[in-house]
């Protein structure tokens, strides 16, 4: 099954509203600090800066949330001066190289999945991120590019080339890690997840060469052996009734897959899809019995 990671609805946290292409007032003296900005760093300005430049002439300055995903730019606009954004879709481009300095520090939620990026150092700074998307990438290893994003409790990593597990252990408050379709072999590539078992409560490991390697049993035995705390693996419930609990929880929605958001409770009422079946069957047990004491009742009544 295929993991989708968040849609572009999932990452406007305020009112569509807030959505910045294209308001019709630009911010010229921006976009002209950018392409200053942009001169000094580089050089010289190629095509692709200066395409980028354009869209950044058309962001509201006031805005929370900027889409600027699927318009082919190759690089990210420098709208760090845009403070009041808190959201910023870049999804569905074609950005090989996040930029230090070009984003805004404040933002809370960034998606930059499905483009071409191999390192991911430029999001050191961004310390106030809580839900980051880089699905889809060319992203073989974290090194220490989001050792300062400590408050980041999503994170969505699907579709890269990661073989090791590394580099999330300053990620004290991370929920939902989304690894699946990666390079991970083996159980000792997730040995540092340890360093979360306080947090983690939903792993995605689907299209891995590890689900290959061993039975699913071993590796929930081995996964819940490192994160006691977990609820989810695979986009199934190992704990039904915690499960239940987050039937309105972001944790569950995340887990279970935006195609899973109108199904979640009546596939939890199932033991999360693979999960204790018990409470199914006690229902059932209940509704024979109910209806042995109404054929009762009216035999009763008869006589």
């Amino acid at each position: 099954e295929n993991q989708q990671p968040p849609s572009e609805e999932d990452f406007a946290d305020d009112n569509i509203e807030n959505t910045v292409l294209p308001p019709p007032d630009a911010d010229r003296s921006t976009a002209r600090s950018i392409t200053q900005l942009t001169r000094h760093q580089d050089g010289n300005l190629s095509k692709d800066i200066l395409y980028a430049n354009s869209v950044v002439k058309s962001l509201n300055p006031a805005s929370t949330a900027a889409h600027i995903s699927g318009i082919g730019i190759k690089a990210i606009p420098a709208i760090t001066h845009f403070s009041s954004l808190r959201s910023v879709n870049l999804s569905n481009n074609f950005i090989v190289h996040i930029t230090p300095g070009f984003l805004p520090k404040g933002l809370h939620t960034l998606n930059l999945s499905r483009n071409k990026i191999s390192t991911i150092e430029g999001l050191r700074e961004l310390t106030r991120l809580r839900v980051l998307d880089l699905s889809y990438n060319r992203i073989s290893r974290i090194g220490q590019g989001l050792s300062n994003c400590t408050p980041v409790k999503e994170l969505y990593l699907a579709g890269n080339k990661i073989s090791d597990v590394e580099g999330l252990h300053r990620l004290l408050k991370l929920t939902v890690l989304d690894l699946s379709f990666n390079k991970i072999t083996t159980t000792k590539a997730l040995g540092q997840l340890v360093a979360n078992y306080n947090s983690l409560q939903a792993l995605n490991l689907i299209g891995n060469p590890i689900q290959s390697n061993i039975s699913d049993e071993q590796l929930r035995k081995a996964v819940c052996g490192l994160l006691p705390k977990l609820v989810y693996l695979n986009k199934e419930s190992i704990k039904p009734q915690r499960a239940r609990e987050m039937l309105t929880d972001s944790v569950a929605k995340a887990a279970l897959g935006n195609s899973s958001r109108t199904p979640t409770r009546r596939a939890l009422k199932k033991g999360g899809q693979g999960g204790s079946s018990s409470s199914s069957v006690h229902r059932s047990s209940a509704s024979v019995a109910q209806k042995s004491r109404n054929r009762s009742k009216s035999q009763t009544k008869h006589h």
